[in-house]
This record gives structure tokens, C-alpha cells and sequence, in this order.
């Protein structure tokens, strides 16, 4: 997705960088891939794409239909 939304414009590889280094310095403790979301997600907001709100709710979203989701099978929202 990250890549994707670069190839856009959305954003540069510089401004992306930039966004994952602040994530990382911001929660050193993190995993490298929590990181990242949390980079993409500040990319995504700031390039207008969605809002933190909407961003929460889909991800509450998905925990729940993973929880009633059986191992092995899609999740479905």
C-alpha cells in the first residue's frame, strides 16, 4: 500500500522516510512493522486520504470480524 500510494504522488520517498524515522524515534520499543503503520497512517492523514476516526473504526472493525473469523478462513468485513 505504502508503495502504491507513492507511485500516486501522494507523497515523496523522502516524505515517507522522513514519516517511518519519526515513528520509530517516536516508540523505539515498537516492532519495525508497527512502525510502519504507524508511519502510513500519519501519511495517510496528512495527504487528506482518510482521518484518524475512520482509520480507528476500520481497524475496531477488523479485530472484531478476526475474532468471530475461523483459523484457516478469510476475513470478511
Amino acid at each position: 500500500m505504502t508503495v502504491a500510494l507513492f507511485e500516486a504522488g501522494h507523497f515523496t520517498w523522502e516524505q515517507w522516510a522522513q514519516a517511518l524515522g519519526n515513528a520509530i524515534t517516536a516508540d523505539p520499543d515498537a516492532t519495525y512493522w508497527t512502525s510502519w503503520q504507524v508511519a502510513l497512517e500519519t501519511m495517510v492523514a496528512r495527504c487528506g486520504l482518510t482521518d484518524a476516526t475512520l482509520i480507528e473504526t476500520r481497524t475496531q472493525q477488523w479485530h472484531e470480524a478476526a475474532a468471530r473469523t475461523p483459523h484457516g478462513e478469510a476475513i470478511e468485513l
